[in-house]
């Protein structure tokens, strides 16, 4: 899908609804929903520089018995946080590592990904 900020909503909603139909307890839903979100919100911002207005976004979502795994990935370039560029930001991935289980970042001439999981106790299926 297109890397455009206008999307991130739409698609940050249809992941928690997934995830919902699938029976994933409400705390987990809202852990998967803000990560994903901050993830998303990462390659729009930093993967394409230079007014590149044609970069790409890839979202997966599974879940397993016992994890639900989500990766998000582009084909930009992994820059790294300029200090005081923007006092707002730069928390984003550690909100991620927070917010998952396990949060892999793999950064490559090929782009960024992000692969988050949750498990265990803390993933509460619903009945």
């Amino acid at each position: 899908m297109a890397a455009k900020v206008e999307i991130l909503t739409t698609v940050r909603r249809e992941l928690a609804a997934w995830a919902q139909r699938l029976g994933v307890g409400q705390p987990t839903v809202q852990a998967v929903e803000l990560a994903c979100y901050e993830a998303m919100s990462n390659v729009t911002q930093h993967a394409y520089g230079n007014g590149d207005t044609d970069g790409q976004l890839s979202l997966s979502a599974s879940l397993y018995p016992d994890r639900l795994t989500v990766v998000v990935s582009d084909s930009g370039q992994w820059r790294e946080r300029v200090p005081d560029a923007n006092p707002d930001g730069g928390m984003g991935l550690g909100l991620i590592r927070q917010l998952a289980d396990r949060a892999d970042i793999d950064t490559s001439r090929d782009g960024t990904t992000v692969s988050m999981t949750w498990s265990g106790p803390e993933l509460r299926f619903d009945a």
